[in-house]
């Protein structure tokens, strides 16, 4: 009877863990110190733009922007980003020399959402809180 009981509540909990598919899936960054964010005007989709307007390096403006970016969650975005140029790139840099994550930003208007994605791959959207885009609001049109 132990057995059989055991077996049913391991099928039961395979189950529900199975049908929990709401999960949504956040950009990914790695688990290494940022060294630098490099932010440029976006010229396409699909290309950086090395032409940089600032370099971050500021522990406070990088955690801000870190963020922003580690809670942006997969979403379809109402822009159409095959048709709209981007408002930003943003390369991550990583101390150590480990790969930089490229990143476009579609900058939401105050109180909306943001969109990214990564500059090369599949071209995945994820889309930000209202916080995170007054936040990169914030940081980003201080020097455009």
């Amino acid at each position: 009877m132990k057995l059989l009981s055991t077996i049913l509540f391991v099928i039961i909990l395979t189950t529900l863990t199975g049908c929990d598919s709401t999960q949504e899936e956040t950009m990914d960054l790695l688990n290494e110190k940022i060294s630098s964010i490099e932010i440029s005007k976006s010229i396409r989709t699909g290309e950086i733009n090395h032409d940089v307007l600032k370099t971050l390096k500021d522990q406070q403006s990088i955690n801000r922007i870190e963020k922003a970016i580690r809670t942006a969650i997969t979403q379809p975005s109402h822009i159409n980003i095959n048709e709209t140029t981007p408002d930003f790139d943003m390369i991550v840099n990583y101390a150590e020399g480990y790969p930089s994550h490229p990143i476009h930003i579609w900058l939401g208007e105050e109180g909306t959402e943001s969109t990214l994605t990564y500059i090369f791959g599949e071209k995945q959207t994820y889309v930000t809180t209202v916080k995170s885009t007054n936040e990169l609001r914030e940081i980003l049109l201080s020097f455009k």
